[in-house]
């Protein structure tokens, strides 16, 4: 007998394929998939194990991005065909709208597959970067076309939304399964303090412009200097979050290693992954192009006023992945990851997204965006952080509490149709 062989039979529950007895087809396949055995077998098996494993790991990686909404990427060749041909504008709109829906999903996976192979640090910094990458495109695509209304509606948007909306589902639907959701300290100071911060960054520019008469060139100068400091600002918080406090923000040991065993056959390779998002990203911008474009026609056509198209619909496109992730980890009560997720997102669009876009404006010589939004804009942002403080005071959630964001939210958004 082999005695070399006797372990490894030992270890796998192999049969001896040397004694010469008769196995089917599917017993050699999976002789062949033992890497032990590929490397005894010869080069040639060896070569063959090789390309299967390669070949089994890339269909695992992409089993992450499975999910009915891609049935809506049909819509990807359809929105930028309608848009090259002007076709009807709704239908451009309507289009290009749910072409993103799945787009935007499948760039954050991309983005999470890419971090997962780097350290904390350096994921953490992907993933702030990429976070929003579907509303920058789409305000960087409507500064293009001096649309700035729209860009600052859309930014706005994009906050109330997740900090109304999407953390409104994640404790009505957390708190349906349990009685109360607890929240770590440092999730619910830092994330408030640093809300306000980004209130005070729309409120000076705002209230000093309607107040003081100030020209155009010293509004745009005001908010330029406003928003470096915000970056700074934005930044400085990426440090605290994971460097120098990053065990404030550690999730339970326990669950790390439950879904790290649950997923790790669902996240594909650094190549894979980036490939995904590139491809995604040149796809989103596309769209976006054709969506900016037919915005004032689909909003005459159905009769929505521009505001409500901006602030309302165009966010949801960009939240859709905040959302279903924010909802189903507050579902498996991990409340605090909801939090980081809805939250910072908005902190995100606040203080580093709308600074940046701010910056970029200037610099690249576009229609210059400045920090001075409306003041029903402005308002609804500052009552928004001082609702979610308030909810998150008491470091646990429920229900009720899911239900008076939604609330809040509704409100909202009827007001956008009357503006």
């Amino acid at each position: 007998m082999d005695l070399e062989r006797t372990p490894l039979r030992r270890r796998t529950g192999l049969p001896d394929i040397s004694s010469g007895g008769n196995y089917g087809t599917s017993e050699m396949i999976r002789l062949t998939k033992s890497e032990k055995w590929g490397e005894e077998l010869g080069p040639g098996r060896s070569i063959f194990m090789a390309v299967n494993t390669r070949k089994e790991g890339i269909t695992l990686g992409l089993e992450g991005y499975q999910s009915w909404v891609n049935l809506l990427l049909v819509f990807v060749p359809v929105g930028i065909l309608a848009g090259l041909s002007h076709w009807n504008q709704t239908f451009v709109f309507l289009a290009n709208f749910l072409a993103i829906v799945p787009l935007a999903m499948i760039l954050g996976k991309a983005t999470e597959d890419i971090a997962a192979h780097t350290n904390d640090t350096v994921g953490g910094l992907l993933n702030a970067t990429f976070g929003n990458a579907v509303e920058l495109i789409l305000c960087i695509q409507a500064l293009r076309q001096g649309e700035l209304d729209i860009v600052q509606a859309t930014l706005v948007g994009s906050i109330l939304s997740n900090l109304l909306l999407v953390l409104g589902c994640s404790f009505l639907f957390g708190g349906v399964i349990f009685r109360e959701q607890s929240i770590k300290p440092a999730v619910a100071e830092s994330n408030g303090s640093i809300l306000y911060i980004a209130v005070m960054g729309f409120l000076i520019p705002t209230i000093y412009g309607t107040t003081s008469g100030r020209t155009t060139e010293g509004m745009e100068s005001l908010s330029f200097f406003i928003a470096v400091v915000m970056l700074l600002v934005y930044f400085l918080f990426l440090f605290f979050q994971l460097v120098t406090h990053a065990s404030m923000y550690e999730m339970n040991d326990d669950d790390d290693e439950n879904d790290e065993t649950h997923e790790e056959s669902k996240v594909s390779s650094v190549p894979v992954a980036t490939t995904i998002l590139l491809v995604s990203c040149l796809f989103v911008s596309r769209c976006s192009d054709y969506l900016v474009e037919s915005v004032s026609s689909f909003s005459s056509a159905v009769g929505l006023n521009t505001t409500f198209v901006s602030l309302v619909l165009l966010p949801l496109v960009g939240n859709a992945a905040e959302h279903f992730s924010a909802v189903s980890v507050a579902m498996k009560d991990k409340m605090d990851l909801s939090i980081g997720i809805a939250v910072g997102s908005s902190i995100q669009i606040a203080i580093f997204v709308a600074p940046f876009l701010v910056v970029v404006s200037k610099l690249a010589g576009f229609s210059v965006l400045t920090l001075s939004f409306n003041v029903f804009e402005t308002a609804m942002v500052l009552l928004s952080v001082m609702l979610v403080n308030t909810c998150l005071r008491d470091l646990s959630t429920n229900w009720l509490e899911g239900v008076v964001l939604l609330s809040a939210y509704a409100m909202v958004a009827i007001a956008t149709t009357v503006l």
